[in-house]
């Protein structure tokens, strides 16, 4: 998943700078929500241990 392959086809495509600004920050949202879900699940295994 690239999210720069993503926006230069969104540009090419001419669909506005709004739409590719939307979808970076959706990406980065679920970048960082998957990130924290990981280090939930770290952190139970880590205390059943």
């Amino acid at each position: 998943f690239n999210i720069k392959k993503m926006c230069a086809k969104l540009i090419k495509e001419g669909k506005g700078l709004i739409t590719v600004a939307k979808y970076m920050f959706m990406g980065l949202f679920i970048t960082r929500y998957n990130w924290n879900i990981a280090t939930c699940c770290q952190m139970h295994e880590e205390k059943a241990a």
